[in-house]
């Protein structure tokens, strides 16, 4: 196998402007899930003691509701960032692959070679991306306020907690 020098061509710079702009926005679309969950947090810092206060420090169905609409909205703003984070992530593969191919001095050695993981992991398939957006270990905040939400209103329901 020969060394070869590698020269950047005008494609090559075009594929790694891209590159460049793919990975900024998928930072912002990262950033933008932190602040999600801080923004959640708050809201729910907030409301909970905003309507226990209205409702004459008693429990009430609205509590629970608010909960609950809180926890799926922001479970689905952030499962949609996590979307777009990762769709972004194999646009940023595919152009890596097509810089390595165009790239390689030998084609066969890398037919014979598995693809190479840059941003994302081989396993990750295309069909699965929803799903994981909104089951991911990210969202597993929202899954634990929505747990422990319905959790309090089946003991509200049963009268345990009042």
């Amino acid at each position: 196998m020969t060394n070869r020098e590698y020269k950047k061509s005008f494609e090559d710079e075009v594929d790694w402007t891209i590159i460049d702009q793919l990975h900024s926005a998928t930072s912002r679309f990262s950033t933008a899930s932190i602040e999600l969950k801080k923004m959640f947090i708050i809201l729910i810092g907030i409301s909970i003691p905003a309507i226990i206060k209205l409702t004459d420090s008693k429990l009430d169905e609205s509590l629970f509701v608010t909960i609950y609409v809180l926890t799926f909205t922001f479970w689905y703003l952030d499962g949609f960032t996590y979307f777009y984070q990762e769709n972004l992530r194999a646009k940023m593969d595919e152009r890596f692959e097509k810089l390595k191919r165009k790239n390689t001095v030998s084609p066969t050695e890398d037919e014979n070679s598995e693809t190479d993981e840059y941003t994302l992991p081989d396993n990750r398939k295309k069909s699965d991306r929803r799903s994981r957006a909104f089951l991911n270990s990210s969202v597993r905040i929202y899954q634990i306020f929505f747990i422990l939400n319905t959790i309090a209103f089946v003991l509200f329901i049963k009268g345990l907690i009042g």
